[in-house]
């Protein structure tokens, strides 16, 4: 049976094969994953759900290098960038003032920015996964409205209020 091609039950060749040869613990998992992303989503959804994600992804990535550089050390972290006094002689008080006021400001956009960064690679990584599109709370569908809305969403309505 072809990985791709769904058995009788509507499970793909591993699924059925977990079904048919494991306990019932790993076929409820099984069908949990199955029911989230197969019954919910076909592959050329879910592509234009990745496509997007990675766009946003590339975008927010070029809008923090403007100001911030990747921290190498530590996953997900940018430092925004912070001024550097003594390379300009001729720099007043009030101007470095200005600098330190401009970094200060930077600092919670760069906070936002990585969390959407952080929640866009849980989407991605859900979609590698196979559970794309299934709250990370409650374990249920998120209605395909709110993916289109917010392709991000790791909750359905109800877990994230």
């Amino acid at each position: 049976m072809d990985p791709e091609r769904s058995s009788p039950n509507g499970l793909n060749e591993r699924e059925y094969q977990i079904n048919n040869n494991n306990s019932s613990a790993h076929i409820v998992k099984s069908y949990n994953c199955v029911a989230a992303t197969s019954f919910g989503m076909d592959k050329k959804t879910l592509k234009k759900f990745e496509e997007k994600l990675r766009k946003s992804r590339e975008e927010i990535e070029k809008s923090l290098s403007a100001f911030a550089t990747k921290d190498t050390e530590v996953k997900g972290d940018w430092d925004t960038k912070f001024p550097e006094f003594g390379r300009d002689p001729n720099l007043s008080l009030e101007e470095a003032a200005d600098e330190v006021e401009e970094y200060v400001s930077r600092l919670p956009v760069e906070h936002a920015y990585e969390i959407m960064l952080r929640d866009i690679n849980e989407a991605l990584d859900g979609i590698k996964k196979g559970t794309y599109g299934t709250c990370s709370n409650c374990e249920k569908k998120i209605p395909l409205k709110r993916l289109e809305a917010y392709p991000e969403a790791g909750h359905c309505l109800n877990c994230q209020g």
